[in-house]
This record gives structure tokens, sequence and C-alpha cells, in this order.
């Protein structure tokens, strides 16, 4: 590759599928974002469709890059026009601006809610008494001495105060929904708010909603990473003998994640993994599964391929027309506080922070372990079958 594009020969043998895994990842990933080059792709009847359906009609715009930055108005304008105008005949993409906007806007409100001003009663008293004292000293400046009648040496006057009784706490608002977790009872009162051990607030709104609606939608997190459906096959065309299993449109936990595929075991494999900057990792495996021993990257999304011999013939999983492998890793933040909750015992709070950094395996395991303390309850079940809905549509 040259420093800006392709070159034509990487071009050339893209096309006819002759490059080797890591010039095909590296060839895949710079056609999605680049028109010049995708333009100057040989294009052979037999590779037209494949081309359509790889690169043609199923590019969008990167969530993290793109739609993100445009929500929270961080975008130039030559940027944003860009944005827009792909907007404007993608309902992929502008119902993921929609979804993001409309959460965007409720938090902020949650936001402004909690930071509104409030002065408590005693400090209220206080601006009272000192305004009613201004307004003596006035009195006294203002008005001539003829209009003040001096009352006689032996009388005493005396000023009335009002003392307000002490208010009374308001008892709390009785529970709706509980739920057993950890030893404790977490649920939601008569007000909509959260009861349950001290976790952050944001959290704790979050509980509280899940618990009064536990269908779960797809987490914006794995938007970014997951991949088109893959083509399918007539009864003309066989199935590849290879193919990725995981990590694939998922996010993970882990620092070194287990690589898994499917097909022939004989030889030697090889993995390629390269993140969003091109940083590449390599590694070899005899069998159908490897761990690098270098942790990858909290925080960057990955894209993957597994490549061996068969019959004397490289085979690569996955390739074209089907999508990239790719997958996130979590941001060491949200993994913290994930295993904060986990050694509180809050099953729920770890599976909802999982589930929403699209961990959706790890999330499944802690709704699977609320669902065992309260085998009776609607709610974890419901929180499980989300879990199924996002690894479908995942996989």
């Amino acid at each position: 590759m040259e420093a800006d594009h392709c070159t034509d020969a990487s071009l050339r043998r893209f096309a006819e599928r002759q490059c080797d895994e890591s010039e095909l990842l590296l060839v895949d990933a710079h056609i999605r974002t680049c028109a010049e080059c995708r333009a100057r792709l040989p294009q052979s009847p037999a590779r037209v469709a494949s081309l359509r359906s790889a690169l043609g009609d199923v590019e969008h715009l990167s969530f993290d890059s793109q739609i993100v930055p445009y929500v929270e108005g961080r975008l130039g304008a030559e940027a944003v026009g860009e944005v827009e105008e792909h907007l404007a005949g993608c309902e992929v993409c502008s119902r993921e601006v929609s979804e993001l906007r409309e959460f965007v806007e409720a938090d902020a409100a949650a936001t402004r809610s909690r930071m509104a001003p409030r002065v408590p009663p005693r400090r209220w008293r206080a601006v009272a008494a000192t305004l009613a004292a201004a307004a003596a000293l006035v009195l006294v400046v203002l008005v001539p001495k003829w209009w003040v009648k001096t009352p006689p040496a032996t009388q005493t006057t005396q000023i009335a105060q009002t003392t307000q009784p002490p208010q009374q706490p308001q008892p709390p608002a009785p529970l709706v929904i509980t739920l057993h977790d950890g030893g404790g009872i977490v649920g939601v009162d008569g007000n909509g708010g959260y009861r349950g051990p001290a976790i952050p607030h944001a959290l704790a709104q979050r509980i509280a909603g899940v618990l009064t609606n536990p269908d779960l939608g797809t987490p914006m997190a794995l938007l970014a990473v997951t991949g088109q459906p893959r083509a399918l096959r007539g009864g003309e065309t066989p199935e590849p003998p290879l193919r990725v299993v995981a990590p694939e449109g998922v996010a993970i936990l882990e620092t070194k994640p287990r690589f898994v595929w499917t097909g022939p075991s004989l030889g030697v494999a090889k993995i390629t993994i390269i993140d969003e900057q091109m940083h590449e990792v390599r590694g070899e495996a005899v069998g159908n599964e490897w761990t690098p021993r270098e942790p990858l990257a909290a925080g960057h999304v990955y894209t993957w391929q597994v490549s061996t011999s068969l019959a004397g013939k490289r085979v690569i999983a996955p390739a074209p027309p089907d999508p990239p492998a790719t997958f996130r890793m979590v941001s060491a933040t949200t993994v913290a506080a994930i295993d904060e909750a986990r050694k509180a015992g809050n099953h729920l709070a770890a599976g909802l922070l999982a589930f929403d950094a699209g961990a959706i395996a790890e999330a499944r395991n802690e709704f699977e372990q609320l669902a065992t303390a309260n085998p009776d309850s609607e709610i974890p079940r419901k929180l499980i079958a989300s879990c199924e809905r996002a690894m479908k549509r995942a996989g």
C-alpha cells in the first residue's frame, strides 16, 4: 500500500483473491472508507456482485468517530455536511442517530433535574431575616424623626418571633418491585426511585428503569462492531471450509480473549489481528483456538482473520463477500466498575454494566445468577432473553 491509497497491484490481488491475510485485511479496511480506491478496483463480472454485497450498500457511518461526535455537536461544518448527506439516504444510521440523541437528551434532562437549586428552609429563614433587618434600617434612615414616637423609658419593646416547627421526615415510599441480589434487596419504590446498595446515581437510575421494564434493546456499544449479515449461499455455492466463531460482533472484558474457529485442524493456523489504527498482532496455533500472549489494548476495536492450508491450498476466514470479524475491547474504567459490582455481589448492577458495554456473555452469566436467587421472578428471565436477542444479532 502507498502512504494514503492502495497500489494498483494490491487492488488487483484483492479483486482476484490472491493477496495474503495481512494484505487482505489492510486493503479491505482501507477501501471501506476510501471511495477513490473502491472506484479503482478491477470490476470483473465475477467480482461485481461480491463487491456490491461487501462494500457498496453496507457502508455506514462510524459510530465512534462520526455518529457520537455528530450527536454531541463536536464535528466541524464540513464533517457535519458529510454526515447529514449520508443520513438523508441511510435508514440504519438515521435510526442510530435518533436513538443516541434520545438517550443523550433523557440523560441531560435527568442531570438538570438533579442539579436544580434547592435552598434549605433554614437558609430561607436566614435570608428573610436579613431582608427584614435591611428594610428596618432603611426606615430608620428615611423616616423623619418627628414621625417616630419614642416609647416611655419604662416601656420595653418586644419583637415577637415566630418559629416554625421542625419538619418531620417523610416516610419512604413502599417498595413495589423487589429482587434478592447479593444477600440483600434491590428494588423500586412507589415513586420510581431506586432502593438498594449504595451505587453511582446514574447506575441507580438505570437499574430502576430496567426493573420497571426489563426488556433490553441492543446495546449502543455493539453498533460499531456488529457486522452486516453474511451473504446467503445458494445450493451451487458450497459452505467455506473455514469459519470464525468468536469473538465476533461483541465486546470483550478479558485482555487476552480466546479466538475460536471451525474447520480442518490439520496443519498450522495463522491468526492476524488489526486495530482501527492498523496496529497488527500475529499468532499461530495447531487446532481450532488461540490466545494471544500479550494483552490487547482496552477500548480499541479489532478486526481478525484466520488462515490455514487445506489440500495444498490456502483458505482464509472470513473471506469476501462475508464481512470482517470485528470486536471491541471494553474500556478499563468500565471493567473496573463491573469488577467492583461483582465483588460486592451485585449481580444486577454487574450484569447491566456488562450488557451496556456489549459484553453479552458476561452479562448473561450475572443475570443467570440473579435468576437462581429469584426463581419466581420474571425479571431475570426477561434480562436473559434480552441477552439471547443481542447475541443472535451479533452472531
